[in-house]
């Protein structure tokens, strides 16, 4: 049984024996020690309770400050503490060992219970009482930070909250009363808000955590720094208060001392940081770079301002100066959180490295630490995304999308995974609820041509371009390559032309360089379609004076392949095999097979596409492997080969998984199926198939494909009546 402390006597009471002792704590401590056990508190909760109902100076709190924590978590004066520091605290106080106190309490602490459920917290604005001394917008990423370290915790976006409160009332701050109808909405569980206020030479940060639904203060921390550039300081140890009083049992008081070194030594170093991060978050690449410059400059420590600069950079198209902030970033990862250690790790993987491998083991075992991060679960989803594992992407984002449903990035990301898995139904779905959430947001749109196309409706395709067009800007450069797209597709070489011209010159005037080099290739197709060789010629090296990544190179050089162009084909694609991330090197395989078809060495042509596989199972590299061998006569091969290219459909509808549309390289496939049943005898197959691709085809023209389809099937038809 248990062990307990044995007194014959009554103890005196200990506010005789230690001066100043409060009232309610010494009547606690004199109960703990009566000699009959019966007038003792009767169980370790009990004490634990009568504890959290003192502040931090023993006297007893108001009835609505008190909070329910875990039985395991004694509370006082709405500060954590663990049990066995409690006894130790009392032993204190009264003057006796404290391993007597600790033989009362048992053994020992109780194990502690798992971590609790996810929980969705979204943090508020803080009213800022400190006459511009504190800048605004810095202690409330500075608290998320810290709530982050409990595995639980689910930090809603304050961007994306923003985001959503001004679409539901603009030109309102993320106040508590906001922050509050905005939790109802999402469904998020607990709003923090508070203060950060001057208090003589000094500042006080008070953390309140609220019932969304009925306004409740369940708990409140405070802590407080005696200068400026210790209030980021103050603000996690009000964190840490935060975590232990949701149950986390991490929160210690070790963890205060602490002071959990992510945060920046300096104030003015911090705000730069935070300013830098909204702009990175709204894609101003160019005006975050110096910002966060400025933030290392103030702090030569600030792991995580590194970092984000090396995203800046990245995107800027700078990989000298990505490589050399990701491996400064990376010589400091003691200076961050667990969190932001694989955030960043994975962020580089995903990117600089493009290791999607190291991506996927990275951002698992993000999850396994930290189950409620939406961050991990969407860039997991990303990472098999391009490992080309689109039923795992789809797993991962919609756990993603589970954790914030309203969240229209995760929504759209959900639907174009679907897509690019052939799942157009649910692709469909989910780009159907998107728009019906936010009708501006360009991408939902995407998924929706691509299943019309699949569900052989092009004029419903037309439509959903053509309201993607209305959203902005962006939208319309993307609509305007859909289009295109679909002309092509539907072998509309002139109407194709008659569509780009218009949007090339959009693009010139946006400085948009992707866009303008997309439809300078897709232009450059449709000369090629409509006979124009010299004008295809001459558009693609437009495009690629342009400059430009691997999903530039690859089609350009099979343009110019088709033109009769080897020499300036090869020259083009030599580029890629220097590349040794991403999928370059696959493609340099296709157009070196392409040229060994060409040149009738049909067996280099499968080993070069074999060996790109090894590296990447790419669709290409099925479909054009399925063309060789069925110009070779080897039926059976090339039909298993086009029989994937058929279920694996999906991966067509944007070939270089940018989102970009190329439903275009699908059109010839039912073609070559047609090809190959016809190989093998299948005659009603090749019917069949022949007459699906002449369907896009109404009026062959000059398209081969379509003349020679035209012939086949006439002269099958005549074998089988």
């Amino acid at each position: 049984g248990r062990r307990r402390l044995m007194t014959e006597e009554a103890v005196p009471a200990p506010a005789v024996n230690v001066k100043e002792l409060p009232e309610a704590l010494a009547e606690i401590v004199t109960r703990c020690l009566q000699p009959d056990p019966k007038d003792r508190f009767q169980t370790t909760p009990e004490l634990a309770d009568a504890l959290a109902a003192l502040d931090d100076f023993g006297i007893p709190l108001p009835p609505s400050t008190r909070v329910d924590i875990p039985e395991w978590w004694p509370v006082i004066g709405g500060k954590s503490m663990p049990r066995a520091v409690a006894a130790l605290a009392i032993s204190v106080l009264v003057g006796i060992p404290a391993v007597a106190l600790s033989l009362y309490f048992g053994r020992g602490p109780a194990p502690p219970p798992p971590q609790p459920a996810p929980l969705s917290v979204l943090v508020a604005d803080f009213q800022n009482n400190t006459d511009g001394a504190i800048e605004a917008g810095v202690v409330e990423p500075a608290l998320g930070l810290a709530l982050e370290q409990a595995s639980f915790v689910n930090l809603y976006p304050r961007e994306e909250a923003r985001k959503l409160l001004a679409q539901v009332s603009p030109g309102s701050t993320l106040d508590l009363q906001q922050a509050r109808l905005l939790a109802q909405r999402e469904g998020i569980k607990l709003v923090l808000a508070g203060s950060v206020s001057k208090t003589g030479s000094g500042y006080e940060v008070t953390v309140n955590s609220v019932d969304p639904v009925l306004g409740k203060i369940l708990a409140t921390a405070q802590a407080t720094a005696r200068d400026k550039d210790r209030v980021l300081q103050a603000v996690t140890t009000a964190g840490t208060y935060v975590r232990a009083s949701l149950g986390d049992r991490r929160a210690t008081p070790g963890d205060l001392t602490a002071q959990e070194t992510f945060t920046s030594s300096s104030l003015e170093a911090a705000s730069t940081y935070w300013r830098a991060q909204d702009l990175l978050n709204n894609g101003k690449y160019a005006d975050a770079a110096p910002l966060f410059q400025r933030a290392t400059e103030l702090d030569p420590s600030f792991a995580r301002a590194y970092a984000s600069w090396a995203v800046a950079s990245y995107y800027l198209g700078r990989p000298d100066e990505t490589e050399r902030l990701y491996k400064k970033a990376f010589s400091l990862v003691g200076k961050m959180t667990e969190r932001e250690k694989y955030r960043t790790y994975g962020t580089y993987y995903l990117t600089v490295a493009r290791s999607y491998d190291g991506a996927v083991q990275n951002y698992t075992k993000l999850i396994d630490l930290y189950p409620a991060d939406r961050v991990a679960h969407g860039n997991l989803a990303m990472a098999h995304f391009y490992l080309l594992n689109f039923r795992k992407a789809v797993e991962e984002g919609r756990k993603a999308h589970d954790l914030y449903p309203s969240s229209p990035k995760l929504r759209s990301n959900l639907a174009l995974y679907a897509m690019y898995a052939g799942d157009f139904a649910t692709a469909k779905r989910q780009a159907e609820e998107l728009i019906k959430i936010d009708a501006s947001y360009y991408r939902a749109y995407l998924p929706l041509a691509m299943a019309a196309i699949d569900e052989s409706s092009p004029e419903k395709a037309r439509s959903a371009y053509e309201n993607m067009a209305t959203t902005s800007a962006a939208g319309k450069s993307l609509a305007a390559l859909g289009l295109s797209d679909l002309a092509l597709y539907q072998g509309r070489y002139a109407d194709a032309v008659a569509l780009i011209t218009p949007a090339i010159d959009q693009d010139t005037k946006l400085q948009n360089k992707k866009g303008l080099a997309n439809n300078q290739l897709l232009l450059a197709e449709a000369y090629r379609g409509l006979g124009q060789t010299v004008k295809a010629r001459a558009t693609v090296a437009k495009a690629v004076s342009a400059g430009g990544d691997e999903a530039m190179v690859l089609p350009a050089a099979r343009i110019l392949l088709s033109l009769g162009r080897e020499a300036d084909a090869k020259k083009l694609v030599s580029t890629l095999n220097n590349d040794i991330s991403g999928y370059s090197r696959v493609y340099a395989r296709v157009v070196d097979s392409e040229i060994a078809m060409r040149n009738g060495a049909t067996g280099d042509a499968v080993d070069s596409l074999r060996a790109g596989q090894k590296i990447a199972d790419l669709w290409l590299t099925h479909f054009v492997l399925g063309v060789a061998y069925v110009e070779a006569g080897r039926y059976p091969e090339g039909l298993a080969e086009l029989e994937t290219c058929e279920k694996r459909r999906g991966e067509a509808t944007a070939l270089f998984l940018d989102d970009v549309p190329t439903a275009r390289y699908l059109a010839p496939l039912p073609y070559w199926l047609a090809r190959a049943h016809q190989g093998l005898g299948l005659k009603p197959q090749a019917v069949d198939e022949f007459t699906r691709f002449l369907s896009l085809r109404p009026t062959p023209g000059g398209d081969p494909l379509a003349v020679d389809a035209t012939r086949r099937l006439a002269a099958l038809r005549q074998t089988i009546s």
